[in-house]
């Protein structure tokens, strides 16, 4: 390791000597050689940027030669560890390259005539065609629920109203509760995980299917408080989720599919193309 480090220096000390001159003659000469491949002092200038101070140009030149003498050594004895079918990588390149290319045309065309505006109307037929394709992971509700001091002057007003659906009970709840309640929400319109209401409260339900099957309304208690839910509707895991909760997968969907009309309709275009000007020819066909 001692003398590899001293290597390097003694080698970037010489590459510094050849990088004052500028003349196309010294940009040639090596700085390094692994058997039969030269590093030369053009391809290491790339790496040294002008502003740059001469330790970190020392230390990025240092680091550059080392990591090229390892990929030299390695490619040098993968030669002679590997087949000749294995070395070959010409195919593998020419076809990675030719996958690139093809792929960079295509997200340019796809950037140049996508549409991406997807009306209501799209994403709600797409939705109501396909529910089985959107099942819950976990149950759901709509839900009103409150948390309130046991020693609230109109604790049994609230939990007598609580269990109400009309109006203005509601909103007498809502009223109230701004004031006093230490937590309210109001899951009308908005489905909620059934989990994280659940979370607020201190008894547990193990069996969250039966539970929601049978009761409408849950009222628990701790030391403190009365925590209070009226379950206003429900979903089980595994039937179909709300749009809201779909919409935008429903969106991607809709837009892949349309990347995807887009891309054959390239192709055939391209290919219908070739046919009319004759730049495909078939050899040996079959009479």
């Amino acid at each position: 390791m001692k003398h590899k480090t001293i290597l390097i220096i003694l080698l970037t000390l010489l590459i510094f000597n050849y990088c004052k001159e500028s003349n196309e003659e010294n940009n040639k000469k090596a700085v390094a050689r692994v058997f039969d491949k030269y590093l030369y002092v053009d391809e290491l200038n790339q790496v040294i940027y002008s502003g740059m101070s001469s330790n970190d140009s020392s230390i990025k030149s240092s680091n550059y030669i080392d990591m090229w003498i390892r990929k030299q050594l390695l490619t040098h004895k993968a030669n002679l560890n590997l087949s000749e079918e294995q070395i070959d990588v010409d195919k593998k390149v020419e076809d990675y390259r030719t996958s690139l290319l093809i792929y960079k045309y295509k997200q340019k065309f796809i950037e140049q005539k996508l549409d991406t505006n997807i009306s209501d109307a799209d994403i709600n037929t797409y939705y109501e065609s396909h529910l089985a394709n959107f099942p819950l992971g976990n149950n759901i509700v709509k839900a009103l629920y409150i948390k309130i001091l046991k020693s609230d002057p109109e604790i049994y007003k609230v939990r007598r109203l609580f269990r109400s659906n009309k109006d203005k009970d509601i909103e007498w709840l809502k009223e109230y509760s701004k004031l006093y309640a230490t937590k309210f929400d109001y899951f009308n319109n908005d489905w909620t995980y059934f989990n994280d209401l659940l979370i607020e409260l201190p008894t547990k339900i193990q069996n969250q299917v039966v539970y929601l099957k049978k009761n409408k309304y849950i009222q628990t208690e701790d030391s403190l408080y009365y925590y209070l839910i009226n379950i206003k509707e429900h979903r089980l895991k595994r039937q179909a989720s709300p749009l809201i909760f779909v919409r935008s997968n429903v969106k991607s969907i809709l837009l892949n599919k349309r990347k995807l009309q887009l891309l054959t309709e390239l192709e055939n275009n391209i290919y219908q193309n070739a046919l009319i000007h004759k730049n495909i020819e078939f050899y040996n066909e079959k009479k």
